[in-house]
Formats: C-alpha cells, sequence, structure tokens
C-alpha cells in the first residue's frame, strides 16, 4: 500500500496552524482570566500613536489606587483604530469625558489593562481548525484501515 504523502503534509501544515493559533488564544485566555478585578482609574492622560499612515491608535497613561498603593500603567485601546489624525483627535477628546476602571490581577497588580475583551473569535478559530485536524486525521485513519480490510 502506498500513503498518500500530500494528504499527510496537508495534515501536518493543519496540526502547525492549529498550535499556532491554539497558542495565541490560550494566552488571550489566560490574560482575559487573569484581569480578574477592577478599580476606578485615578488620573488618566491620552496620547495619539500611530501604527502607520492610515492607522491611528488612542494610548493612555494613568495611576490607579489599591489599599493607598498606587500603581501606574500604560494601554492601548485596541478597539478604537482611527484612519487619520483629526479622527483620532475627535475621539480623544470624547474619550476624556469618559471615565474608565482599571482591570487588573488580584495577585499582581502590576499586570493591569483598560479593556478585558474575551477573545470569542479566537476561540471559534481555534475550535474549527482543531475540527479539521479532528476530521482530515480520522479520515486518513479509515482509509488506512479500509485499505488494509479489503486485502
Amino acid at each position: 500500500m502506498k500513503t498518500n504523502k500530500w494528504f499527510w503534509m496537508l495534515v501536518c501544515l493543519l496540526t502547525l496552524s492549529a498550535v499556532w493559533v491554539t497558542w495565541g488564544t490560550t494566552k488571550k485566555l489566560y490574560t482575559y482570566y487573569t484581569l480578574n478585578a477592577r478599580v476606578p482609574v485615578k488620573t488618566i492622560s491620552w496620547k495619539i500613536s500611530a501604527l502607520n499612515d492610515e492607522r491611528y491608535q488612542l494610548q493612555g497613561s494613568y495611576n490607579f489606587f489599591i489599599d493607598t498603593r498606587e500603581y501606574l500603567g500604560t494601554a492601548q485601546l485596541h478597539s478604537l483604530i482611527y484612519r487619520n489624525p483629526w479622527a483620532a483627535e475627535k475621539g480623544l477628546r470624547e474619550l476624556e469625558k469618559e471615565r474608565f476602571n482599571v482591570w487588573y490581577s488580584s495577585k499582581n497588580p502590576t499586570i493591569n489593562s483598560l479593556e478585558r475583551d474575551f477573545p470569542l473569535k479566537d476561540c471559534i478559530y481555534s475550535v474549527v481548525i482543531l475540527g479539521l485536524i479532528t476530521y482530515f486525521g480520522a479520515l486518513g485513519v479509515y482509509t488506512y484501515r479500509s485499505q488494509n480490510i479489503e486485502r
């Protein structure tokens, strides 16, 4: 019996992709569950940072207190991306009016962020790619066994 090397190369490529995607998802889930407490921001200052020529993001430097101890942090708002600096300035003026809470780790408050988003899309991608690996792996095993039975 001759095995199909292209099929197994596809399975190996899918496996490597699954490891990559699942590792990134695991890191995001770990960060999400690590940030388990929140307090209001004491002071915050915003600045505009350019990601490239057509994408601008707001970055905040803030401080907060936990049991009379002050902690500092910086965070970029990944949920707000602007196409030009004028839109970013307008967004900055709107953000200065808002009140923010800092999410932090109760075990280590130096781990903190202004945003805490569940990585739903990444989890779905991980489940889909793991399902593809399971499907193609089962398909390979099935065809291997069916060819051995026919002999």
